[in-house]
C-alpha cells in the first residue's frame, strides 16, 4: 500500500480511498463503490484493504510463500521493475 499510494500521497489514494491501484471487479466479490479517475472507487481506504485481501482470496489463493508471491508480484502485477526490490527493502 505505501508504494502503489505513493506514500498514501497520491491523487489515486486521497480521492478514491484506492491504496493499491485496485481497477474495477467485473467478475468477483468487491468493496468497491463504483468508478472514479479510471479506478475503483472506496468509502474509505478500509474497504481498499478489504477488496485487495478479496482479490487475494479469489485468484492468488494457490500461492504458498512470499517467494511465490514476490514473484506473482513480479511477473504479473507491478508495471515498475524495481517493485519487489521496493517490498524487499520495505519488509527488511
Amino acid at each position: 500500500a505505501e508504494i502503489e499510494s505513493g506514500h498514501f500521497t497520491s491523487k489515486l489514494f486521497r480521492e478514491n480511498n484506492n491504496m493499491f491501484g485496485m481497477k474495477i471487479s467485473t467478475s468477483r466479490p468487491t468493496t468497491q463503490n463504483g468508478e472514479q479517475n479510471g479506478y475503483a472507487y472506496y468509502n474509505t481506504w478500509r474497504e481498499s484493504v478489504l477488496d485487495y485481501a478479496m482479490y487475494s482470496a479469489t485468484y492468488l489463493n494457490k500461492i504458498q510463500s512470499k517467494k511465490e508471491y514476490l514473484q506473482y508480484l513480479s511477473r504479473s502485477y507491478a508495471e515498475d521493475t524495481l517493485y519487489v526490490l521496493k517490498i524487499n527493502k520495505i519488509i527488511n
